[in-house]
């Protein structure tokens, strides 16, 4: 590949409570990707550009910005850092590592601040389908768990070398 890209995804935010209804609004999310070396990363995303809110009452939905950099150490490991700036919050700072234990297995750590936290992830690959587990943990909130499945086209196999931004 290049040594830029850039993407855009539509996204559905939907809030639901019970007793009280629903509101749901469509947004779009932009984000671009350097490599000036083989193996450095630097990217850049926002989400919500488009500016949308809420149903009815019209409440904005506060994208975040991201910018982060990622490092690959020998194709197995990969230390990154990002920075996160989430509406009218302070910017939130994490930096962790992950590591490719096996062809089928990505293991990762990172700490980060606002809030204090630290982040699990486990992520298991067979063929084009990756099952994810992902945890964060905040001494005043306890553990806070995520899940997703994915499917990767042409058949990308390598872990360690994926985004800056998986955990």
């Amino acid at each position: 590949g290049g040594r830029f890209s850039a993407g855009a995804r539509l996204a559905r935010t939907a809030v639901r409570m019970k007793g009280f209804g629903g509101a749901s609004a469509l947004g779009a999310d932009i984000g671009m990707v350097w490599r000036p070396v083989r193996t450095v990363m630097l990217s850049v995303a926002a989400e919500n550009v488009t500016g949308s809110r809420l149903g009815v009452s019209r409440e904005p939905i506060e994208g975040r910005k991201r910018a982060s950099a990622s490092w690959s150490l020998g194709g197995r490991a990969v230390l990154f850092a990002s920075a996160v700036k989430a509406g009218r919050f302070e910017p939130s700072l994490s930096a962790g590592c992950t590591v490719e234990a096996s062809r089928a297995l990505l293991l990762g750590a990172a700490a980060g601040n606002g809030p204090e936290r630290m982040d699990f992830l486990a992520a298991v690959t067979v063929g084009a389908a990756r099952f994810s587990w992902r945890s964060s943990f905040n001494r005043d909130l306890g553990f806070s768990n995520g899940f997703s499945l994915g499917w990767h086209a042409r058949g990308e196999t390598g872990l360690a070398s994926k985004r800056s931004d998986t955990i």
